[in-house]
């Protein structure tokens, strides 16, 4: 008996992803683009008009089939994919409103947040093995100056955005920025502490070396301000907690340093100390001449002398 013929074309992929990642490994440059564009237009055109049941549904069918293609994909896949994503974003953020842009950046905050409301202890344990190792990797793949020119960009970004935030957004951005260093500091170990105290210590010495007389000016008030207000709120074993912490920094980068940087520490220390003693003995001797105070006063002057010189003391 004669076997019918197939027709049409024949089947040379599995399924339509196969079909997709063929083409997609076939197409120009320009094609690429033109495909990216459509895509983030597409998505941009449905993201308007959905629900929040939608959006809820569509965010976390997205995440399950993120999950399913990363779990599958081979290395060659993967560096495409996160070439795409990060193409993709490039020219979703250069065609973007100012509008667009704040309400995209409200909608990844909110999803983030309810992500990580319902992650458990061991998925947000991942993540943030994840997340380090991805910053670690991508930082030891750049050069020096993509490594500054990337920490520039964040610096301008944070700034920008914290100019645009409300008193009420300052507030939860500090109180969630808090609880997530007091996590990430009592699940890290010893050596992951040392680390960080010590590229900390590092990052800030650079952004000082850079900085002009005005903004080294304003960085010392505003540290000054901030080590107030928290030290004014905090209680007995927080104080307590944040005087070890110090110690226990200073103590690390001491035991770090050679003879040549306790030199220059020593004499460093000394300067500012007299910088500091120089600047007490001018503000109180002004305020001496300027606001002579009265018999009925002197408890508010003398008040006002000493607050002045735990400012200029507490200056860092």
């Amino acid at each position: 008996m004669e076997q019918p013929r197939s027709r049409g074309r024949p089947r040379i992929h599995a399924d339509d992803n196969a079909r997709q990642r063929s083409r997609r490994m076939r197409e120009t440059e320009e094609e690429r683009l033109s495909r990216l564009e459509a895509d983030s237009l597409r998505q941009r055109r449905s993201r308007q008009n959905e629900d929040i049941p939608g959006r809820n549904t569509r965010l976390r069918a997205d995440a399950e089939r993120h999950q399913a293609r990363r779990r599958t994909e081979s290395v060659g896949e993967r560096r495409a994919r996160l070439s795409e994503d990060a193409q993709r974003q490039r020219l979703r953020r250069e065609s973007e409103t100012d509008e667009e842009r704040r309400s995209s950046r409200h909608d990844n905050a909110q999803r983030q947040s309810q992500r990580r409301a319902l992650e458990s202890t061991e998925d947000r344990s991942v993540r943030r093995e994840e997340n380090a190792e991805r910053q670690r990797r991508r930082r030891e793949a750049q050069s020096v100056q993509e490594r500054a020119s990337t920490q520039a960009q964040n610096a301008l970004r944070q700034r920008r955005r914290r100019d645009l935030e409300s008193l009420e957004q300052r507030s939860v951005r500090t109180a969630e920025n808090a609880q997530r260093q007091r996590r990430r500091r009592e699940s890290e170990s010893f050596e992951n502490r040392s680390v960080r105290l010590f590229e900390e210590a590092e990052r800030r010495r650079r952004s000082r070396q850079l900085e002009n007389v005005q903004e080294r000016a304003a960085r010392r008030l505003q540290d000054s301000e901030r080590h107030r207000r928290r030290r004014v709120l905090e209680t007995v074993e927080e104080r307590n907690t944040r005087l070890e912490t110090d110690a226990q920094r200073h103590q690390h980068l001491r035991n770090r340093e050679d003879s040549r940087e306790r030199s220059v520490r020593l004499e460093s220390n000394a300067v500012r100390n007299r910088q500091r003693r120089t600047e007490s003995s001018e503000l109180i001797g002004r305020r001496c001449v300027h606001e002579q105070p009265s018999l009925t006063t002197l408890e508010d002057w003398i008040e006002d002398v000493c607050s002045a010189e735990l400012d200029i003391f507490f200056v860092k």
